[in-house]
């Protein structure tokens, strides 16, 4: 029995940090199984919505700002409400604890932490009203920096990590 691939039909996902890499795989994805897909970087991700074709839709988002969230969610009503937020933008500065300043940290924490917290407040209460929607958070299974295994783990990455769950 052959399933339609078009498995997302009628439904919008917002993808953050999908200007490359596995954040531009998974807006296509979204977009062969047939959503609706908002992609989001740091900067404009048109290449991705250019690969998408017209169900794509590019806003510039910096994950670590409220203000970058709030703007977006109001934004973003132009092409539907979210169905799914996948929140796949990261930082990982790879320093050993020696060399990690406290704005590295904190950067560290907004980006990979905060992020899903701000993406809950702006698009929770959409999916609450439809009672649908879906949150995937995107993390790395590094455990220390490099491939040098004999340093300690990384504290900024597995602090952040074992904060999602």
């Amino acid at each position: 029995m052959k399933t339609s691939l078009r498995t997302h039909e009628g439904r919008v996902a917002l993808v953050t940090g999908a200007g490359q890499g596995i954040g531009q795989a998974l807006a296509l994805a979204f977009a062969e199984r047939g959503a609706e897909v908002i992609v989001t970087d740091l900067t404009l991700p048109q290449e991705t919505v250019n690969k998408i074709g017209p169900t794509g839709h590019a806003f510039q988002l910096d994950v670590t700002q409220e203000e970058d969230w709030r703007s977006l969610s109001l934004k973003s009503r132009d092409v539907g409400e979210v169905d799914i937020v996948v929140n796949n933008a990261g930082y990982f500065p790879n320093r050993s604890i020696d060399d990690l300043d406290l704005p590295t940290w904190r950067k560290t924490i907004a980006t990979n932490l905060d992020s899903h917290f701000l993406s809950a407040k702006y698009f929770l209460p959409g999916m609450r009203k439809k009672k649908w929607g879906r949150f995937v958070g995107i993390s790395s299974n590094m455990v220390g920096p490099g491939d040098n295994r004999n340093e300690p783990l990384h504290p900024s990455h597995e602090t952040d990590n074992s904060h999602l769950f």
